[in-house]
């Protein structure tokens, strides 16, 4: 088994994930310890989530802008609780996107050129597209920016794995 494994590799010594079994114990009660600490503390309702999302991305706070620009804060089950935040989204997404990318976050520049060369007729495309108006042009040139970005040598492994997906964006857009 997978566990089984682990454990004979920390035992062998070899070193792949945690880098010892000391570690890993550490980290474990570390992680325990915060649970503890935050014992009893009765967590928001998704509006108050994504509404404190939106003020620290709007504060400028750069993985919250990131992460508020994708929409993956509002969840289905409660669509019809956050209204009135979806309609802030609309509002305030693309203004978010733009300075998030603006800071050079990868992750903005993807979904944003992701929302502008979304087709409004495709029902699987992404909020952000229902926030922004198509500029396939803007988008063209978002994904040359990351591709410039993401072929930088000293770009994190996460976005080497966009790279694919650039590229064929790219290429779609090129064609049209």
């Amino acid at each position: 088994t997978g566990v089984a494994r682990a454990q004979q590799g920390a035992e062998s010594g070899r070193r792949r994930g945690w880098a010892s079994p000391e570690r890993m114990a550490s980290a474990f009660e570390e992680t325990n310890r915060l649970y503890q600490h935050c014992e009893g503390v009765e967590t928001p309702s998704s509006t108050e989530i994504v509404r404190y999302m939106r003020e620290a991305a709007s504060a400028g706070h750069p993985q919250a802008a990131s992460y508020y620009a994708t929409g993956d804060m509002f969840d289905n089950s409660d669509m019809l609780d956050n209204l009135p935040e979806l309609a802030l989204y609309r509002d305030n997404a693309e203004s978010i996107a733009l300075a998030a990318v603006a800071q050079g976050d990868l992750r903005a520049a993807w979904e944003l050129a992701r929302a502008y060369a979304s087709d409004p007729d495709d029902r699987r495309r992404p909020l952000l597209a229902q926030a922004v108006d198509p500029q396939p042009a803007t988008a063209l040139s978002l994904l040359y920016a990351l591709r410039s970005s993401i072929g930088n040598a000293s770009a994190a492994g996460d976005a080497q794995t966009l790279m694919p997906q650039v590229q064929e964006r790219i290429a779609a857009l090129e064609q049209r």
